[in-house]
């Protein structure tokens, strides 16, 4: 029975072993550096958070009660960071405030990039508590570790109607789903939308009837006086007048009286209304529809004598108003949230911080 191994059995397992570790030993390294810039990434959140609450409860520091709580950081001291007291009150790290604690960082987890530079403040300051960011800007961003590229979807604004293309968290049209800020890769798109729906309430002029006369308030579609120009219905809004009107002019053709006492019974007679031909029975005017010509008389007699009473076919515009009410109705309204894509140099973890104090991990 052979006990103990050959020389080239143990340079064999010894060849395996060393190959292994050649193996192991990177990925251990990167592994451990992982958990060390994620470790350091959550401790800066909590930094966040205990800053805030300790200007929530306006706790003491030096037997007195500062404006705020915040922290400090400077681009050429990237292994450490300061929770400070905002003892003058300026929403910034100065001279006038004191270090509550100086935050060691492990070397490699250290600040590889800030938001602003050389140096960056974020103070909260009670009883909201508002954040504010030194210097000024919406969202402050401390990258931790290896330097690597990365892109970030931020809100812009919201826009109206539905828009896209539509953002990857934007599941359902009728909500909004989408966060202040979200990860984005290089391919994607530079603008995207998160689309939702709004109740309000919806206003419309609607038809009532035609009155005479030019009435007042005018509709917004009414330009010109002349004609009509708006709509059966057209849409209101909630500070316009209750009723509106469009105004429009029409002919009125009518037989005028221009004499009195023409002369003799000339033809042809106003049939309709001259009945008796001893006296004016047709008064001053009468509409044009009775198929006369442009001259029409109306017998009588003065003295015994025959006379005629001369009319004259005239059209005269007449000014007429169509009346609109406005009604109320419920809708519903489409729009979408703007999200535009910005490249940031940033770590393995990058730790933002917003203008209403949401901290977020990427």
């Amino acid at each position: 029975m052979r006990k103990g191994f050959t020389l080239i059995e143990l340079l064999v397992v010894t060849s395996i072993i060393i190959l292994f570790t050649a193996l192991l030993t990177p990925n251990y390294r990167e592994g451990a550096k992982q958990l060390a810039i994620q470790g350091a990434a959550s401790k800066l959140a909590q930094d966040f958070r205990r800053a805030q609450e300790m200007a929530l409860s306006s706790q003491e520091f030096q037997g007195r009660v500062p404006a705020g709580y915040g922290l400090y950081f400077r681009d050429n001291e990237p292994g450490r960071y300061f929770l400070f007291a905002d003892l003058d009150g300026d929403k910034q790290y100065s001279i006038g405030d004191a270090v509550v604690e100086d935050i060691a960082l492990e070397r490699s987890a250290q600040i590889s990039g800030l938001s602003a530079s050389p140096s960056l403040s974020i103070v909260f300051t009670s009883p909201e508590p508002i954040v504010t960011i030194t210097p000024l800007a919406g969202t402050a961003t401390i990258n931790l570790g290896r330097q690597e590229r990365k892109y970030l979807y931020e809100f812009i604004e919201n826009v109206s109607s539905h828009l896209a293309p539509r953002a990857s968290c934007d599941v359902a049209s009728s909500i909004k789903e989408c966060s202040f800020s979200f990860s984005a890769s290089a391919g994607d798109p530079t603008i995207i939308y998160d689309q939702y729906n709004q109740a309000s309430m919806g206003y419309s002029y609607q038809w009532q009837q035609n009155l005479a006369g030019a009435l007042s308030p005018r509709a917004s579609c009414d330009a010109q006086s002349s004609q009509k120009e708006c709509p059966s219905s057209f849409s209101a809004s909630a500070g316009d007048p209750s009723t509106a009107y469009d105004r429009y002019q029409e002919s009125l053709t009518q037989h005028v009286r221009i004499s009195t006492n023409f002369g003799a019974w000339s033809n042809p007679r106003a049939t309709h209304c001259d009945i008796d031909w001893n006296q004016k029975e047709c008064g001053q005017s009468f509409l044009d529809q009775y198929g006369y010509p442009e001259y029409v008389f109306d017998w009588w007699k003065s003295d015994g004598r025959a006379m005629s009473e001369k009319y004259q076919r005239q059209a005269t515009p007449q000014d007429y108003s169509q009346q609109y009410s406005k009604v109320s109705f419920s809708q519903t309204d489409e729009y979408s949230s703007k999200y535009q894509k910005r490249e940031i140099t940033s770590a393995i973890s990058a730790v933002t911080i917003n203008s209403v104090g949401l901290v977020e991990i990427y």
